[in-house]
């Protein structure tokens, strides 16, 4: 399995014991963030640094 399949995100969220609604995926490839997405994972497109401290902001992480 690879990312976007979404059997690996089921797979990683059972490995690590997590519910999807309580997982943040950040990735730079869109399909990668639309299979997270299909799955129930919080998830954003994140194609430079810009973007990812965006990001970890938006979902309540301090930088």
């Amino acid at each position: 399995m690879r990312k976007p399949d979404a059997g690996i995100f089921r797979r990683a969220l059972a490995h690590f014991g997590a519910a999807a609604r309580d997982t943040l995926f950040l990735d730079d490839k869109p399909a990668n963030v639309a299979g997270a997405r299909a799955e129930g994972l919080l998830a954003e497109c994140v194609p430079d640094r810009e973007a990812l401290a965006d990001a970890l902001r938006s979902h309540g992480f301090a930088l």
